[in-house]
């Protein structure tokens, strides 16, 4: 198998997809299909403040001041917690109505996985500057609406937050955490964050923004801007660390699809090629195949990174939003998955 380039489908931005059916927004705009992307529906507009419509319309301004809707999560039921900027809100599955989250203190903006589901809980880390190293906090709620303080890393331990992300197999919460070596931490929790277990800590093997959960082992990629990426795996039995092949950028995300699995690196400050790249696998081996790369834009970093956003995936086909990337930013990607 290998991924192929099919179409790119112009300023929209993928989400998430629900019942088959694909989310995807436009600034504060979101719309829907029905037909995997090939025809678009307009739902609604997150009421945000009117000069924040005027901004997400001008992309350079909209990227400078992260301006947009960044994340749309269905949580359970007919309730979707979509985040844009500073803000949070609450839906329904047709997006006819939306209510403000009584949003965590410090909420700035979120990666992939600052926001975590399980079957009982929501949770948020929190992903601010923090220059002063100050306690950062993760929440919990069972509503969307209202969220609690469950933990806190004390000052001058880390930086922010990377991920929350539910271990299946475990029944456990991980997180990781940044950002300099000393400030890198992977570990578990049990879903109140009374029971933590460290694994790892003090170099940025355990700094990652996406885990992939297997039965007997766990897989992420390192996000270090400043140095060498590997493709890292973890024994479940013995907590082993091991590294599978080193790539070429920082790794943003790890997932499986029907028949393989893929890894999106992203371009934060100039390294190597220049580019975010997509690397497809059949089995996690050593074998990873670079299946296709966009440069970077010329705009510095302070307008967004050069990567590829993941938006969903079906049984063939992979959706990716470009950020920052020359002839596709804030435009999607449809890769096909097909036999060689």
């Amino acid at each position: 198998m290998k991924l192929m380039l099919e179409r790119i489908i112009p300023n929209l931005r993928i989400q998430t997809i629900f019942y088959n059916i694909i989310i995807a927004s436009r600034g504060y705009k979101i719309y829907t299909s029905n037909d995997f992307g090939k025809t678009w529906v307009f739902r609604n507009s997150v009421p945000v403040a009117y000069n924040k419509y005027i901004n997400s319309n001008i992309r350079i301004i909209s990227r400078l001041f992260r301006n947009g809707i960044t994340s749309i999560l269905h949580l359970f039921g007919n309730r979707v917690l979509i985040c844009c900027d500073r803000e949070m809100f609450l839906s329904n599955l047709n997006f006819d109505t939306f209510e403000r989250v009584n949003v965590p203190t410090r909420f700035f903006q979120l990666l992939d996985n600052n926001i975590c589901k399980t079957n009982k809980f929501i949770y948020y880390g929190e992903y601010f500057p923090n220059n002063e190293r100050g306690k950062v906090n993760i929440y919990s709620t069972e509503d969307g609406m209202d969220w609690e303080l469950i933990y806190s890393f004390p000052k001058k331990t880390i930086r922010h937050i990377h991920l929350l992300q539910y271990d299946p197999f475990s029944d456990r919460i991980w997180f990781s955490t940044g950002d300099l070596g000393e400030e890198c931490m992977l570990g578990n929790a049990s879903y109140d964050f009374s029971d933590v277990d460290i694994i790892g800590w003090n170099n940025q093997n355990w700094r990652c923004v996406e885990m992939l959960f297997e039965r007997e082992y766990i897989y992420w990629g390192t996000e270090d801007p400043t140095g060498n990426n590997w493709i890292l795996s973890l024994e479940r039995e013995n907590y082993n660390l091991n590294k599978i092949i080193e790539v070429n950028t920082p790794v943003y995300n790890i997932k499986k699809l029907n028949n393989g699995y893929i890894l999106i690196t992203a371009n934060e400050r100039g390294e190597w090629d220049k580019k975010a790249h997509v690397w497809f696998t059949s089995d996690l081996t050593n074998y990873w195949e670079d299946s296709i790369s966009f440069e970077k834009d010329k705009y510095p970093c302070i307008f967004g990174f050069g990567r590829l956003f993941y938006g969903c995936s079906n049984i063939d086909k992979v959706f990716l939003t470009g950020q920052a990337l020359k002839g596709l930013d804030n435009s999607t990607i449809v890769l096909k998955l097909q036999n060689q």
